[in-house]
């Protein structure tokens, strides 16, 4: 955070927007979203004075997930947006589907699941379309899980497991866990509780393997 707040001062403002791009992982994983949202903010403006598109649309992908997790979901929203039609400007396909994917986290928060589902598909074909494998799972996990959410528990389950298979065949522990988590939510719904409980049971334990606080606790 102080390598970042020092190279926007002394006017390095790429600098300053690749450095909260590599935090941003590491304070979403330890919740240390007010610390998120400020590293955000700090390479928005520096993006903004850089004229950099790319970099601006980055920063405002990170200021609408901390808003999301810190309740504020209007503000989330707006970045959010912002942030996807500026990657639809630069036809960056990538950008636009993980725009999609926060979009569909952060709708369902909003109690919009219908709308949620909607961004999460669409992720869902533009990872497929680019043939990005760790996106791809991730989509179909967000789908599955809403799908399930939505009353569809069948359609939610095959996603979640097609989702679980892609991640175990890239090695991605970090994906595979939260489908584990989402299958938990998927089992328990088709009353298959024995089986949920064991899902849930071996998300957590991944999670806590990688230190990922919050989600161990959710």
């Amino acid at each position: 955070m102080a390598a970042l707040a020092l190279a926007a001062d002394l006017g390095f403002d790429l600098h300053a927007c690749q450095l909260a791009v590599t935090l941003t992982g590491v304070l979403d994983q330890s919740a240390c979203w007010e610390d998120l949202a400020a590293s955000s903010a700090t390479a928005l403006a520096a993006a903004q004075r850089a004229g950099h598109r790319e970099a601006e649309a980055y920063a405002q992908r990170g200021l609408g997930g901390a808003f999301a997790r810190l309740g504020r979901y209007g503000d989330a929203h707006v970045h959010l947006q912002r942030c996807l039609e500026q990657f639809t400007e630069l036809e960056d396909v990538d950008g636009q589907a993980r725009a999609h994917l926060n979009l569909a986290c952060l709708l369902h928060a909003m109690d919009d699941s219908e709308q949620a589902l909607r961004h999460a598909h669409r992720a869902r074909e533009l990872f497929g379309r680019l043939q990005q494998g760790a996106g791809l799972a991730v989509a179909l996990n967000t789908a599955g899980w809403l799908e399930a959410r939505l009353g569809d528990t069948a359609r939610g389950l095959a996603y979640c497991e097609q989702g679980l298979a892609l991640a175990q065949e890239l090695g991605n522990r970090v994906v595979g866990e939260a489908i584990w988590d989402s299958l938990g939510f998927v089992r328990d719904l088709l009353g298959q509780h024995e089986a949920a409980i064991g899902c849930y049971q071996l998300a957590a334990a991944m999670y806590a393997d990688l230190g990922a606080v919050w989600y161990r606790a959710e």
